[in-house]
């Protein structure tokens, strides 16, 4: 899996902030901010490790 690389740590917060201003899913996600399963899926993470979950 890895850890993210710092452009990828701007692309998440770009598209999670896209979201949260737009009120839309997921799915609604544009392509300039990578495939909208990956950016769903690394929200999930930290409620799986003991972080807060944003959903």
């Amino acid at each position: 899996m890895g850890c993210p690389s710092g452009a990828d740590n701007r692309l998440f917060v770009d598209a999670w902030l896209w979201l949260a201003w737009t009120a839309a899913s997921w799915r609604d996600l544009s392509s300039a901010f990578g495939k909208f399963r990956a950016a769903q899926a690394r929200v999930g993470r930290p409620a799986m490790v003991g972080g807060v979950p944003f959903q």
